[in-house]
């Protein structure tokens, strides 16, 4: 044992040995959440300090000795203690590496010369921050090894492609170049993206004075509008929304329900009936519906005109007999989204505090243990996004926009604001279908700041279904192109933002990301062209892969620490992700064909109400062609391999079953293979059906124009006859 601890103690001491091992530490800690990163090391080297009487107490802050001597600040040796409710251990006599070590893993310790002791149960309290924190520094070491490795293989497939040109033909050359272009493409994004993760546990959220708080409350606090913009959202979900606006720790603030279904629709009339027998009495709660009057000129199908519309129309004036506040700060949030109380008492402050400060803007966040399968992978997608990748954003650069869960200064509205030519002034973009990311460039380019809480001060509902899902992403990935053509590029151009700045890149990024995962489903084509006789240099679709996996570590963590115990949750939700590439190469196409016909991309509206949207054949049939192609190309990988026994075959049906393997268990686990069967069925019929249409109509067509020509050729040789 001694020897153990000795070696222990030289590898610790080591700089260079100790970082070696604590890389390869934290890559298992991403695996095995219960593995603890350089503890014997970290117990060994506090064994050093123990060889005489003291106190030694264990601190979130660090492991000190007689108060003062900071002697470890290794997070995850202090959460050992702390989970055995050990905060102090008095040394009467010394205390010996195995004896540490039987403390930390709450073993009797052998021997005597020492009392533990956790007075006022210190450890209880101070271990929810420690795990906080070391869920926080796993999640920035992997993403760290997920940017070297991204770069490294980069790097690595640029230098086979150059050695391997003199011997390739054409093809083989065109093929390979393709792989490695995108290979520094997701190489590139991944690096973005890691940097944020790992800039995440610098960010600092923010602090609010006493004084801040107090100068916001009461009758005479800064006036705000919550608007709920609603359009045939269920009655039960509208119903929690405006409970919870109601119960917000604020004075001076109303709420408007911004009614968007058409007046003649069912679900008009039951949300009205609901609002008017629970909400109409009491005087904070309004409604304004522009589709019941024929003078609001603001009728485009979208959130941004619903909005625009009452901001036109109702804002600080008397409208169809109610009267609407001039309020200084509009609040936006989805018609699903319930508000905690703290809200506005958290933001209206770091608005008030600067007036170059255009939002404040909190997480979308969603319950991760509750739901289907599907709620839960977008809960944790979500949340890693807002809680882990945005807090990294917002480190070094301004974090969008998000559409909901923000309050918005009024008057900034009014200066990035356009003017139709009907007049109507556009507050919100509505020329695209992410008017959130629109509306964060106007603000950028007039010099606006923004403030950011990592913490949720909202709670919504995630869409349920694999086919609302894919329909959110394509919303994401369509407006993110549409918006990086129509102003990112213009703004780069006019030197308005730098796209060598964190901020120019992060929105870049934004559309090149779906366009590198719409390419995705022809990388994942190229084991099989490989079986055909294409040569490429290590022609495989690692990159993306690890890109999509290691991304996910966001996710994961977000996973352990809402407390989901999954170990393989990031694998399941890289899986997902892989399988979005027909969704990007849609989204892809529509964006730019949209902007080369100056065409507006259709709204679409994800269900909120539990209901299952099938997945359309559009998505389904790629899914399942490149699923077989591959199968087809692994079998045949395989028997090459076993004819051959040359390991490149076996590598090759390796990267064919891995896409095969990810879009099965996509489609089993989160649409299931019931329901794939049911959607692929109902699509070949709508396909079937939309043929007959057509066929009907083409043979009709002509028919009718025999017959014309038939009784003309008559009328003209009748005389003749």
């Amino acid at each position: 044992m001694e020897v153990r601890a000795a070696i222990l103690r030289t590898c610790a001491n080591n700089r260079v040995i100790n970082r070696g091992l604590n890389g390869l530490g934290y890559l298992a800690r991403g695996i095995n959440r219960n593995y603890r990163v350089g503890l014997s090391r970290g117990l060994a080297q506090l064994a050093q300090h123990t060889t005489v009487p003291g106190l030694l107490e264990i601190k979130p802050d660090g492991i000190f000795i007689d108060h003062a001597n900071k002697v470890s600040t290794n997070l995850l040796l202090i959460e050992a203690f702390l989970e055995q409710a050990v905060s102090k251990i008095t040394i009467s006599g010394s205390l010996s590496y195995e004896q540490l070590s039987g403390i930390s893993r709450g073993r009797l310790a052998v021997g005597d010369g020492f009392q533990l002791d956790d007075p006022g149960r210190l450890a209880e309290q101070s271990l929810p921050e420690i795990k906080t924190r070391n869920a926080q520094q796993v999640m920035r070491m992997n993403a760290l090894a997920a940017l070297y490795a991204g770069l490294g293989y980069a790097a690595y497939k640029l230098g086979t492609l150059a050695l391997s040109v003199g011997c390739f033909d054409f093809v083989d050359l065109v093929c390979s170049s393709i792989l490695v272009f995108c290979s520094i493409v997701y190489a590139s994004i991944n690096v973005l993206k890691q940097k944020f993760v790992a800039d995440s546990v610098h960010y600092k959220e923010p602090e609010i004075s006493p004084a801040e708080r107090a100068a916001v409350q009461g009758a005479e606090g800064p006036s705000v509008s919550v608007l709920i913009p609603a359009y045939n959202e269920p009655v039960d979900v509208l119903r929690r929304t405006l409970q919870a606006a109601g119960e917000l720790n604020y004075t001076n603030y109303e709420i408007v329900l911004l009614l968007d279904s058409r007046p003649d629709s069912e679900n008009y009339r039951e949300v009205l009936a609901m609002f008017e027998t629970e909400f109409s009495g009491r005087e904070r709660y309004k409604v304004f519906s522009r589709k019941n009057y024929p003078e609001v000129a603001n009728q485009k199908l979208n959130k941004a005109d619903n909005i625009n519309a009452f901001l036109n129309y109702a804002h600080g004036r008397t409208f169809a007999g109610s009267g609407y506040l001039d309020s200084e700060i509009v609040l936006i949030t989805d018609a699903d989204y319930r508000l905690r109380p703290e809200f506005l008492e958290e933001t209206v402050p770091l608005l008030v505090r600067d007036e170059q400060t255009a939002y404040v803007m909190t997480p979308q966040n969603f319950a991760l243990d509750q739901g289907n399968t599907v709620e839960q992978a977008n809960a944790a997608l979500m949340s890693s996004s807002w809680q882990q990748i945005n807090r990294g954003v917002a480190h070094s650069a301004r974090v969008l926009f998000g559409g909901c869960n923000s309050i918005i200064r009024v008057s900034t509205l009014r200066e990035v604001a356009t003017t139709r030519d009907s007049g109507e002034v556009d507050y919100f973009p509505t020329d695209t279908v992410t008017e959130d990311l629109a509306l964060t460039l106007r603000f950028i380019e007039r010099g606006y700041n923004s403030y950011y809480i990592p913490r949720p001060l909202a709670e919504g509902d995630p869409v349920a279904s694999l086919g609302d899902h894919y329909g959110t992403f394509w919303r994401y990935a369509e407006g993110s192109i549409e918006n990086t053509l129509k102003h990112t590029l213009p703004a780069f151009a006019s030197g308005r933002m730098s796209p060598f700045s964190l901020e120019g890149m992060d929105y870049l990024y934004k559309a090149i990301s779906p366009i590198a995962g719409a390419s995705l489903g022809l990388i994942s084509f190229s084991p099989l062209l490989a079986h055909f006789g294409v040569a490429f240099p290590s022609a495989s679709i690692a990159v993306p892969l690890l890109y999509y996996c290691l991304l996910s570590n966001a996710a994961k963590t977000t996973f352990q620490t809402q407390g989901v115990r999954d170990p393989w949750s990031y694998i399941k939700v890289s899986a997902l992700m892989y399988s979005h590439f027909p969704v990007f190469a849609h989204a892809s196409f529509s964006a730019v064909k949209n902007y080369l016909t100056g065409q507006e991309a259709h709204f679409r509206v994800t269900r909120k109400d539990g209901a299952r949207t099938r997945l359309p054949l559009s998505y389904l049939f790629p899914l399942l062609s490149v699923a077989g192609v591959n199968t087809y190309s692994a079998i045949a990988h395989l028997d090459r391999f076993l004819t051959t026994l040359e390991p490149a075959w076996l590598e090759a049906m390796f990267w064919s079953a891995v896409p095969t393997a990810a879009i099965a268990y996509t489609l089993g686990h989160f649409n299931g293979v019931k329901n794939t069967a049911s959607d692929l069925v109902f699509g070949i019929k709508q396909v079937g059906q939309k043929f007959a249409n057509w066929f009907e109509a083409s043979y009709g067509r002509l028919g009718q124009a025999a017959l014309s020509h038939y009784e003309t050729m008559a009328w003209f040789l009748a005389p003749f006859s």
